[in-house]
């Protein structure tokens, strides 16, 4: 390891091989594919317990309000289709897309790698996610694909998203404690401007500071 990165020496045609060693760079992508609503659920009694009370199942039955998941649709996949074609043309040097990435994988001796988190548009799930992945400990990359929810597996070098700015905030409060660079497709607050809280954050989209001030300048 080398910081964030991990660095595997390359053994066997060293005359061949333009690059001694290859970096790889693990990017955790905080996606939005769901929310979380509340939602009242019906709990069974114990079967025991109802058995002993010769009672109903619905006699015994009881409500719980709890938090679950609902899918925001197909459409929010989309974005993560772009990420690995990124992702794909970037490791092997294909350029069709954008120009200069031709053949990148013969100048650069780094690649990506991806993986994907749900944010269920919720701050508190965001927080508990990229704690435990910065925490995972070591594995080896040869080994069996490591699970979600495995102690151990690549810790990210780089954090995508995420889409709300509401979840984007304290997010890149700790991915700057880490010192993990993050980028945001769209997240517009002008306080994700303040490089005291978010040093290492930056977005894809204009803070609605700018925007706001444009429409201003338009209207007038």
């Amino acid at each position: 390891h080398r910081g964030n990165i991990d660095v595997l020496p390359l053994k066997g045609q060293e005359d061949e091989l333009e690059h001694k060693e290859l970096a790889f760079c693990h990017l955790a992508a905080m996606w939005r594919y769901s929310t979380l609503e509340e939602r009242t659920v019906q709990v069974q009694a114990d079967p025991d317990e109802q058995e002993k009370s010769n009672a109903t199942t619905n006699r015994n039955a009881t409500t719980t309000t709890t938090m679950m998941p609902r899918s925001l649709g197909p459409g929010f996949y989309g974005d993560s289709s772009s990420v690995l074609m990124a992702v794909h043309h970037f490791n092997n040097g294909m350029g069709v897309v954008v120009d200069d990435v031709e053949n990148i994988h013969q100048r650069c001796p780094l690649r990506f790698t991806s993986e994907f988190f749900d944010t269920f548009s919720s701050e508190t799930k965001t927080i508990e996610t990229i704690t435990q992945i910065v925490n995972r400990g070591d594995y080896k990359a040869n080994n069996d694909l490591f699970q979600d929810d495995s102690p151990n597996g690549p810790k990210p070098c780089a954090v995508l998203g995420a889409f709300r700015s509401a979840v984007s905030t304290p997010l890149s409060i700790l991915t700057g404690v880490y010192g993990i660079p993050q980028l945001s497709p769209v997240s517009s607050s002008p306080g994700l401007d303040d490089t005291s809280l978010h040093p290492l954050f930056s977005r894809l989209v204009p803070s609605d500071a700018g925007t706001s001030l444009l429409i201003a300048k338009y209207l007038l």
